[in-house]
């Protein structure tokens, strides 16, 4: 499970090298996602040519590496993965973040300041 710090929106997740070529590792996701770019045309892969298949929530990879998207708002993801392996590598990223409701308060409260301090301008 990764946890975020603060709620985060349409997290990524981008993998390198998941599974061998010979020895699929298939990743179990709660949520769907969406696979935004993979290697298997490129071969940029360490060891070579990758391949994927999804199957509902389930990502398998031989040898892949690419970048998958969630769609929402998330505090965490969790998964599994099944078999493990020697070494594979996860980059998280997000759309952005969601702010905490003391900042919303925060800025609610220095618009409502400006505009009495334009509206006493005016007055003037």
């Amino acid at each position: 499970t990764i946890t975020f710090s603060t709620a985060v929106i349409n997290p990524y997740l981008a993998f390198v090298s998941m599974g061998q070529v010979s020895a699929p590792v298939t990743f179990f996701f709660g949520d769907s996602f969406t696979v935004l770019s993979n290697n298997n045309a490129g071969c940029d892969a360490y060891w070579g040519c990758g391949s994927y298949s999804v199957s509902g929530n389930n990502l398998t990879g031989n040898e892949f590496s690419g970048t998958i998207q969630f769609q929402g708002v998330y505090d965490q993801l969790s998964f599994r993965f099944d078999p493990g392996e020697n070494w594979h590598g996860v980059t998280v990223g997000a759309d952005g973040v969601v702010p905490e409701p003391a900042t919303m308060t925060l800025l609610a409260t220095g618009l409502v300041g400006l505009a009495s301090a334009r509206r006493r301008r005016k007055m003037s």
